[in-house]
């Protein structure tokens, strides 16, 4: 079992708790990076989700290392309900099923959303 998780920003929220739980369980982690980093900036970064999402624009990532357990705690926010699209290309393009998933998400007040759905 190990740990992937996206963040748009060292220090996230997503990432500290992604900390918490790798020290717990004492699980490595592997950060899914994009290949166009994130803004920094909340509104550039609003700005920028928002068109992906409206745009169904998929962005490439990239990981540190293979991911080959079965099982994965997976932690990701939640951009407009739903999974960021970085999230969902990783899932859908580096991941091979069987797989159990167990998620872990931030957001900044609309739960969990549709992101149960999408997994």
């Amino acid at each position: 079992m190990e740990i992937a998780y996206f963040t748009h920003a060292e220090d996230g929220n997503t990432e500290i708790l992604m900390r918490k739980i790798a020290g717990q369980l004492n699980l490595p982690s592997n950060r899914i990076m994009p290949k166009k980093p994130y803004p920094i900036s909340y509104e550039a970064l609003v700005e920028r989700a928002k068109d992906e999402h409206e745009h169904s624009i998929f962005p490439e990532a990239s990981i540190n290392h293979e991911i080959s357990d079965d099982v994965l705690i997976l932690g990701t926010p939640i951009w407009f309900g739903e999974l960021p699209n970085v999230v969902k290309k990783f899932l859908k393009e580096q991941l091979v099923a069987p797989r159990v998933i167990y998620p872990f998400c931030t957001s900044e007040g609309s739960g969990l959303g549709n992101s149960i759905n999408e997994l």
